[in-house]
């Protein structure tokens, strides 16, 4: 993902009305995805953290590297 400051941001983007409503489907969609996927992702967040105070152990690094190979799929 790119990191860019907020001064490199384009203009907003301003709907009507009616294009507001029509996009209003899509958006649901995508929230409950984004709402759905949250618990996941901050397990496997905690699940990362943990392995990486614990790397020096070989098998331990080996799943977190797999497990860091999944999140950023």
């Amino acid at each position: 993902m790119d990191a860019r400051p907020m001064t490199d941001r384009p203009d907003p983007r301003y709907f009507t009305l009616d294009e507001a409503n029509r996009t209003l489907p899509l958006v649901r969609r995508i929230v409950t995805d984004i709402v759905e996927l949250y618990p996941e992702v901050q397990r496997k967040l905690a699940t990362l953290r943990r392995l990486a105070r614990m790397e020096e152990a070989p098998e331990l690094s080996r799943r977190m590297e797999d497990l860091r190979d999944r999140l950023e799929a």
